[in-house]
């Protein structure tokens, strides 16, 4: 049976602090802006977390150079039901040229070998200083070339306090690479989403996309496809454009367009 690696990288791995929130903002085209690129953050953490996952379980590096610092230790237990259960302790763990991702604690996963299921829960566990929670599954499907990520539960603290909360489903189709099931590097994968949650400014939102998103394995934001949130009254819609590889998105908030750069999100 093949092997296939599925290495899932971060929506926008960049690291970008989080601004401190004033109780009026300045427009509400500015806070629904915020809110859409906060979104991105957090599903950014959540991928950042499946990449670890899939490297913990493949032995697979992040990146094509060993660059690290801090510590990553994992024990793994095998199981009287034939589950595998890995124990991962992070200590101001970075890897990666560009060791934009910092974690700490732990991230506790359970391996399924018979049903190519992962369950991964989370013990103080944090990235960027941002506490992470919640219960994910990743169930692979081999013969559509499929993985099913569903996370319940989860809630993302900011260092002021507030939260993210987050449920979704997102289906991971392999569209590049199938046949190379042991080079990840030209992986590239259709994505949609059905999410749901409250904010950091405590509006209830949902989210899907509108066009599938596009992920090349390597580049770390999504080069095309696009997310539509719908925020207490506000439509937001979150577009990475048609294939290049550049950090640039336009965000629309109620018919109204405005590009950003993700890399000055800082």
């Amino acid at each position: 049976m093949r092997k296939i690696f599925w290495v899932l990288a971060a929506t926008a791995a960049i690291s970008m602090a989080s601004c401190q929130k004033s109780d009026e903002p300045s427009s509400i085209s500015d806070a629904n802006v915020e809110a859409a690129v906060d979104g991105d953050q957090v599903d950014g953490i959540y991928d950042e977390v499946a990449s670890e996952v899939d490297q913990i379980t493949f032995g697979v590096k992040a990146g094509s150079a060993p660059d690290s610092s801090g510590s990553r230790t994992v024990v793994t237990v095998k199981n009287g039901d034939g589950t595998i259960t890995k124990t991962v302790t992070f200590v101001n763990w970075k890897i990666g040229k560009y060791q934009r991702w910092t974690k700490n604690g732990q991230i506790v996963v359970t391996i399924n070998p018979s049903t190519y299921t992962r369950t991964v829960t989370f013990k103080n566990f944090a990235i960027n200083g941002r506490k992470v929670e919640g219960t994910k599954t990743m169930v692979l499907n081999l013969q559509s070339n499929t993985l099913t990520i569903k996370l319940t539960d989860g809630k993302v603290t900011f260092a002021d306090g507030t939260t993210y909360t987050h449920a979704f489903t997102k289906v991971w189709t392999k569209v590049k690479g199938v046949d190379t099931p042991l080079n990840v590097w030209d992986d590239e994968y259709d994505i949609t989403v059905d999410a749901s949650g409250v904010n950091r400014r405590g509006k209830a939102y949902a989210e899907a996309t509108t066009i599938p998103l596009h992920f090349k394995f390597g580049w770390p934001v999504f080069v095309s496809g696009e997310v539509k949130r719908v925020v207490d009254t506000h439509t937001i819609t979150t577009n990475y454009g048609t294939g290049a590889e550049d950090f640039l998105v336009t965000i629309t908030v109620d018919g109204v367009a405005k590009e950003i750069n993700l890399l000055d999100r800082k």
